[in-house]
């Protein structure tokens, strides 16, 4: 458990998974020993969600779990059901408790054999919630969905505010700004929708039925790229005409809703990436931790100009020059982690969702 001065709960916790002990002549006296670890985060990262939570993977009579109803019901539902106390009794992790939550906008879901910590992931950035993992000082790993508090006008990092005592920022294109989105299906009969992402979130693409160009809007490309998007596991009915009907009465109108949210999710990992790493000063009256965390909206002056945005990622370290704090600030998939990182799990979470939907 990671505290920091101040705070009555911890700020991380999570069980060692490594400890090393090196003695030579770089590491006198008893040696150096490290404990290495991760968080309690990555309890949901070692569960697959079942298409039937409560039977047996050898009664799985279904294809997938579906349903509509609040962002936040919908990800406490997957964790109870998989991993918490509704789990079935062999798949529960002990001591894990899930606060019921409402938050946020209605979607429809679908989960076929994901990998859980991914899913509600992906569910939770495509619609404004984040969610935690902490353990408790009673035992219990407990966990969370919020929504981010909005600190931008309290939290404020600058130079002039005497808080702020460097910066960094890093800007990357988008990876796609044109999607395929291939729904279930075989062949020529396989159903797809193209849509296209100008900044404001995918859309369907106005001109792909008149082959009109339009210039994008975005600073990056005069160009679409574009990305297939693979969901085998949505079905959607049509007829002879290729034109989606509903199964049940016929009428040419079909349930997109399940397709455009897989496209949102997935558009998400697309988007242009900003990140700007701060170093502050810890004041009394600013500290990380007590007037600020992990999901906040704060603020930070650079180069003149107001920058608003969430908190993504925290850096706690601490050495002979005392405890220090590196917040970073940006889009949904911010983060310090090399471009080459990045998207070789890009490239392993495409594989993982072509598995599941087998």
């Amino acid at each position: 458990m990671v505290w920091t001065e101040g705070l009555d709960e911890p700020v991380m916790s999570g069980p060692v998974t490594s400890i090393e002990h090196v003695w030579d002549a770089d590491n006198g006296g008893a040696g150096t020993v490290t404990f290495s670890g991760v968080s309690d985060e990555q309890i949901l990262f070692g569960r697959t969600t079942y298409p039937i939570p409560g039977e047996s993977i050898y009664n799985q009579t279904i294809d997938a779990a579906v349903g509509r109803g609040p962002v936040g019901k919908v990800i406490t539902d997957l964790v109870n059901l998989n991993a918490g106390p509704g789990a079935r009794g062999n798949r529960r992790v002990p001591g894990l408790v899930v606060e019921p939550s409402t938050l946020g906008q209605t979607v429809s879901w679908y989960s076929r054999l994901d990998n859980l910590g991914y899913k509600i992931k992906d569910l939770a950035l495509a619609n404004g919630v984040g969610w935690q993992v902490r353990q408790t000082t009673a035992g219990e790993i407990e966990f969370s969905v919020y929504t981010p508090r909005d600190f931008s006008a309290s939290v404020l990092f600058s130079k002039e505010a005497g808080n702020l005592g460097g910066f960094s920022y890093k800007l990357t294109a988008p990876t796609a700004t044109r999607f395929i989105a291939a729904a279930q299906g075989e062949g020529k009969w396989r159903y797809m929708r193209a849509y296209r992402d100008d900044g404001n979130g995918p859309e369907l693409d106005p001109n792909e039925e008149s082959g009109v160009y339009t210039v994008p809007e975005s600073e990056w490309f005069t160009y679409w790229p574009e990305l297939l998007i693979d969901r085998r596991d949505i079905p959607i009915a049509y007829n002879d005409l290729r034109h989606p009907v509903n199964p049940e009465t016929g009428s040419e109108t079909g349930d997109f809703e399940p397709l455009d949210d897989a496209v949102a999710e997935d558009a998400l990992e697309a988007a242009p990436i900003a990140a700007l790493s701060l170093t502050p000063f810890d004041l009394p009256t600013l500290k990380f931790g007590k007037h600020y965390r992990l999901g906040d909206t704060v603020s930070a002056v650079v180069n003149g100009a107001m920058i608003t945005d969430v908190l993504r990622e925290v850096r706690l370290s601490d050495g002979e020059e005392g405890a220090r704090v590196t917040p970073l600030v940006g889009s949904s998939y911010a983060s310090e982690t090399p471009s080459i990182y990045r998207e070789i799990k890009r490239v392993w979470n495409s594989l993982r969702k072509l598995e599941a939907r087998r």
